[in-house]
């Protein structure tokens, strides 16, 4: 969470505009700095020397995606970013979602049919992968890697088929 939280402020500050943080945000941090220890303000920053120096934070490596919250909703440790407001928090976070690079479907199928019936595997675990475009949604949320709990609870399950 912690380093979610880094990456979410410095996106939001830095790329965002600071559309989902205020200077009075930030000015109520103490000492300028989040519970995580990251500094983004000094009194004698203007709202551009914040920018810049969030933006300063960016290596050449980085990606300058933006990243969810890192800590849930009426954490304290959200702040700068509101408490109980976006952006929200992301299921790789709190461990419940995994990120996962199996070649689902055959290139050589003209049909593009499931190889190994991975929908049907993952149910038995209680898994789901609920960005996948044979779900809906926008195809810009898409990711066929995307694996989440569905909640089901196996063992449960297991003791009513005895």
């Amino acid at each position: 969470p912690k380093t979610a939280h880094y990456f979410c402020v410095r996106y939001e500050i830095a790329k965002n505009g600071m559309r989902n943080i205020s200077m009075a945000d930030l000015k109520g941090l103490t000492d300028g700095r989040d519970e995580d220890g990251t500094k983004w303000y000094d009194p004698s920053w203007s709202k551009e020397k914040v920018i810049e120096m969030a933006s300063a934070k960016y290596s050449k490596a980085s990606k300058r995606a933006v990243a969810a919250a890192g800590y849930n909703f009426g954490d304290p440790r959200r702040a700068p970013l509101p408490i109980n407001g976006g952006p929200g928090v992301s299921r790789h976070c709190s461990g419940h979602a995994v990120d996962v690079d199996i070649p689902w479907r055959s290139a050589k199928d003209p049909n593009h049919k499931d190889l190994w019936a991975w929908e049907q595997i993952y149910h038995q675990f209680g898994l789901t992968r609920p960005l996948h475009k044979e779900r809906g949604g926008k195809a810009s949320e898409q990711e066929s890697w995307h694996i989440e709990e569905t909640g089901k609870d196996i063992a449960q399950e297991h003791d009513d088929d005895d």
